[in-house]
Formats: structure tokens, C-alpha cells, sequence
């Protein structure tokens, strides 16, 4: 996916592949600060080492918290620009105590429903 301001200054988010309109121009946006204005690629990377960590780092730690809080594997590799869930779920999510949590609620819950 790529991003591409308008005009106006609305931004569209449209597939790779698209054509986008006559005078629109493609943005390196990441994410939105505190006060809703885009946070450039080269701001994030600062504060993001700024904080001792790097950009990949925060894209695998993106993962693994929205693997984390239930999100579907295909929508987690289309926010990171996967065309397959196979690369998202083996390199990039990665298993949390939180994960194991859940997975053991889900299967003692399973097991009361089989069990008198």
C-alpha cells in the first residue's frame, strides 16, 4: 500500500498497483503524532533510536502486539506490506507470555466443555 496526498491535503491509502490521481503526490508517512499531523519516515526513525531501538524492530514489535490483541494474520501482513501471512507469522510475530496466556484459557475452556 502506498500513500498519496491530495490536493487538498487529504490522504488516500491506495494499493501498489493503482494509478493514483493527476496531482497527487505519494507520501513516506508512518503514523500520526499525538495531535493527528503525519509523522514523517526520517521522524520516527529519530525518535525510535532516540529510544534505543530501530525501525525493524518496530515493525516486528507492530506485529507482535496486534497478533497479540487478536488481530487476523491477513489484515497484520497487509499493514506490513506482506502479499503472504507465511512470512508475517514466522519472521515477524513472535510468541509473548501474554500469547500463552490466552492459548491456555482458550484450551481449558475447550476442555471444561468436553470434561463432566
Amino acid at each position: 500500500m502506498y500513500i498519496y496526498e491530495a490536493k487538498d491535503g487529504g490522504l488516500w491509502q491506495m494499493q501498489k498497483q493503482a494509478a493514483p490521481q493527476k496531482g497527487m503526490k505519494r507520501r513516506q508517512l508512518v503514523c500520526t503524532g499525538k495531535n493527528g499531523n503525519c509523522v514523517s519516515k526520517t521522524s520516527l526513525t529519530y525518535a525510535l533510536r532516540k529510544a534505543g531501538i530501530n525501525s525493524h524492530s518496530f515493525r516486528h514489535t507492530h506485529a507482535t502486539l496486534c497478533a497479540e490483541s487478536g488481530a487476523p494474520a491477513k489484515g497484520i501482513a497487509g499493514r506490513l506490506g506482506h502479499s503472504s501471512t507465511a512470512i508475517t507469522d514466522n519472521l515477524y510475530t513472535h510468541e509473548t507470555e501474554t500469547m500463552q496466556e490466552n492459548t491456555l484459557e482458550a484450551f481449558e475452556k475447550t476442555i471444561k466443555n468436553i470434561v463432566l
